[in-house]
């Protein structure tokens, strides 16, 4: 929508040891990420260029944005800080973008966050065993963009993700059974 300046583009991924690939490799294993936090594929991560592709098919705009990830000592559970400058005549219409894009997806929370809901609503824990993706943004009086996406990565990210494209597939609307199942999963 035009709401930020690409080139300031900035990704900042945390991922618990779940979503850091299928791969067994020591370094990944749970026992040796537990009680730390440590950056990987530092300017090489595989999903750039996918990142790059579809911000160009889906909104018609190159990027090229610093991308860091890190492996957090979770298992599972992604959040990615997405931080860039608001471009003029920008601030106050996120809230609107976000609504319009989002509405009737039962499966996509958008939030404005405030001083009294980042502890709750930034907690990857409440996301957890959901196929919910949450979307959390504030905008500074500096016109700079704060932006959360938070998943859980077994979930969004592998299974309900794959019930989502069946559903699509079949001609049902993609939340079909996700949504009435969340107490169960």
């Amino acid at each position: 929508s035009g709401l930020i300046l690409p080139e300031t583009l900035v990704i900042d991924a945390k991922s618990g040891t779940t979503g850091a690939g299928k791969k067994a490799e020591e370094r990944l294993l749970h026992a040796e990420v537990d009680g730390g936090c440590f950056p990987y594929r530092i300017g090489r991560h595989q999903h750039a260029p996918e990142i790059r592709q579809y911000a160009k098919v889906f909104a018609g705009v190159e990027i090229d944005p610093l991308l860091t990830t890190h492996i957090l000592n979770i298992r599972r559970g992604i959040i990615a800080g997405i931080y860039a400058r608001l471009a003029p005549g920008a601030r106050g219409r996120l809230k609107a973008v976000f609504d319009e894009a989002y509405a009737g997806d039962p499966l996509t929370e958008t939030i404005e966050l405030t001083p009294t809901n980042e502890s709750h609503v930034l907690n990857l824990r409440r996301l957890a065993g959901t196929a919910r993706t949450r979307i959390a943004f504030k905008e500074s009086d500096d016109g700079k963009l704060y932006l959360f996406s938070m998943i859980d990565n077994l979930m969004k990210g592998a299974a309900s993700q794959a019930v989502e494209n069946f559903n699509r597939l079949i001609g049902l609307p993609a939340w079909t059974t996700l949504v009435e199942m969340e107490g169960v999963i």
